[in-house]
């Protein structure tokens, strides 16, 4: 059974299964190869409902990139899977020891000069500064041994999956699956109608279909690959991938063009037009000499135009959809094109077809790639949209310092050496504010319980808790007039008592109890006046005589 058998095997068993909207799926049968396990146990995922459905396009990394249906995860994967020994024999010898790493372009600068290979997945096509691009581009091709994969954005595979989704869902799903089909198919017939060509600089031509075809059952290709034709007019158009084709406005959408060869050619092609116009002509030949000139005006622009060749690599009913483009002023560097996206997202590497053109595509790379002396092949993979691409090249000659570096520059030096001293000099300044905090001595004449002693004293004199209650009930009688909250018995007035005479001394045996015999107390001798509810204070002080 080949690999797309059991890829649609796995399909339809988790469509067939009952509880196909809960619960993810037991594990992928085991395969011969790591990648083909990945690519089941991924279509399983995708088909069982147990996660979110991403559509998100160009993603190579992260979850968005290996779980996404338009992502491109896999065909990353499959362009950096370690190397076999099959592969390693058929490299040299130098490859022995090699390993190849992948890296992350958020920008074109001089450290990406160490990529053998450039993968380019655009989002959206022009960016704003293709002419930029296209500078950067062709001095790094011609380092020599390089690789650029371009792969021309479209509207991903997302239609393929409902199409193939409703055929193999359960009844009771099926209609909710053909009317996501039937939303996307009206969305792709919008995008045929206002599908426009998509010219790469002078390299080449992606020419929009009438319609989008099906190559097989998972992959779908947009456009058509062709040569530059500089007679051909196409109007320059904004394509973005799941939305519609919009017209832009006229930019340089030169990218990874010989741009000096041009200005060569046009450079020969004036001096023609001198020559011809200098050279008098006699009136019996002029018709002569007008042809011979227009066939040598022709003869030369063929003969000094740049010798780009480009070559088709793979072909379906006539469409080109892989092609690679190569000049000779790049060393041995070329440029690999594929027709579309939807030929080499997640969804569609679950199938044999597109599994087999990632691994030609890996061959190329890895056949044109040369082994450093750190035995590393490394891979950029770069995601563009309609914003700017940062360039960040260094430029020639003695470099500039920036950022702090300028502290260093005379004279700036100077003024950071004198800083630097009277820093160090505050610092000396306020050594005492570094040191140890210095510890606060605090002589209390006085404590905290004594002040409880004496407002409980206070407090005992004053009527106790009663008294208290009989306050509150003033208040809300007179200032909120309200009736009293609190019921307060009433005692009988106390006689008042003498206290001029300073207070007797008891025994252990006497009581704290005032006296409460008929005999008054005499008047040198007068207890101080204490509530029976209340108990003494200890260690209260004694009160003195005015």
């Amino acid at each position: 059974m080949n690999t797309a058998t059991r890829n649609d095997s796995i399909v339809e068993s988790q469509f067939a299964s009952p509880d196909v909207t809960g619960g993810c799926p037991a594990s992928s049968p085991r395969t011969g190869g790591k990648l083909t396990r990945w690519l089941l146990l991924f279509c399983a995922l995708l088909t069982s409902g147990c996660s979110e459905l991403y559509t998100t396009y160009g993603k190579t990394d992260g979850t968005i990139g290996k779980e996404s249906l338009n992502g491109f995860g896999a065909f990353r994967e499959t362009l950096t899977a370690e190397l076999d020994d099959a592969e390693r024999a058929e490299l040299g010898e130098d490859w022995e020891d090699a390993e190849l790493r992948s890296r992350n372009l958020t920008r074109l600068s001089s450290r990406a000069y160490q990529h053998d290979a450039i993968v380019w997945v655009p989002t959206v096509w022009p960016p704003i500064n293709p002419g930029e691009v296209s500078d950067w581009m062709t001095k790094w091709l011609r380092s020599g041994n390089r690789t650029v994969v371009f792969v021309v954005p479209d509207e991903g595979s997302t239609e393929a999956y409902w199409r193939e989704a409703s055929n193999l869902a359960p009844p009771e799903q099926r209609l909710e699956y053909r009317r996501r089909l039937a939303e996307q198919i009206n969305h792709r017939l919008l995008e045929d109608v206002r599908r426009d060509d998509i010219t790469v600089g002078k390299l080449f031509t992606a020419r929009g279909l009438p319609a989008r075809q099906n190559i097989d059952d998972r992959r779908v290709v947009s456009y058509d690959l062709h040569d530059f034709d500089p007679k051909r007019n196409v109007a320059s158009s904004v394509v973005i991938p799941g939305g519609l084709v919009a017209p832009a406005a006229q930019t340089n959408n030169a990218t990874i063009v010989e741009s000096d060869e041009t200005a060569t050619e046009e450079t020969v092609v004036d001096q023609e037009d001198t020559s011809a116009e200098s050279e008098p002509e006699s009136p019996t030949d002029s018709s002569e000499s007008t042809e011979e000139s227009n066939e040598g005006k022709s003869d030369s622009k063929q003969s000094n135009r740049p010798s780009q060749l480009f070559e088709s690599l793979d072909e379906n009913d006539g469409i080109t959809t892989y092609a690679r483009i190569t000049h000779p002023k790049w060393k041995n560097s070329f440029v690999l094109v594929v027709a579309g996206g939807g030929m080499l997202t997640n969804f569609a590497m679950t199938d044999e077809p597109a599994i087999e053109m990632a691994k030609q595509i890996r061959h190329e790379i890895l056949s044109n790639a040369e082994v450093g002396k750190d035995e590393r092949v490394s891979l950029g993979f770069m995601t563009s949209d309609l914003a700017y691409v940062p360039i960040s090249d260094a430029e020639p000659g003695t470099p500039a310092q920036t950022g702090m570096e300028m502290l260093t520059t005379w004279p700036i030096s100077l003024v950071t050496l004198h800083a630097l001293f009277l820093g160090v000099v505050m610092c000396l300044m306020l050594l005492p504010t570094f040191g140890r905090a210095r510890q606060v001595v605090y002589h209390r004449s006085t404590h905290f319980g004594n002040h409880l002693s004496a407002m409980a004293i206070l407090m005992r004199r004053a009527g106790g808790m009663d008294f208290a209650k009989e306050k509150i009930n003033h208040y809300m009688r007179i200032v909120r007039g309200e009736p009293d909250l609190f019921v307060v018995p009433k005692t009988p007035p106390v006689p008042p008592v003498n206290t001029t005479a300073p207070p007797t001394a008891k025994s252990d045996g006497e009581s704290s109890s005032p006296d409460t015999s008929d005999v008054p107390p005499s008047t040198s001798e007068a207890p101080v006046a204490t509530t029976l509810l209340d108990p003494p204070v200890p260690n209260e002080p004694a009160e003195k005589s005015p």
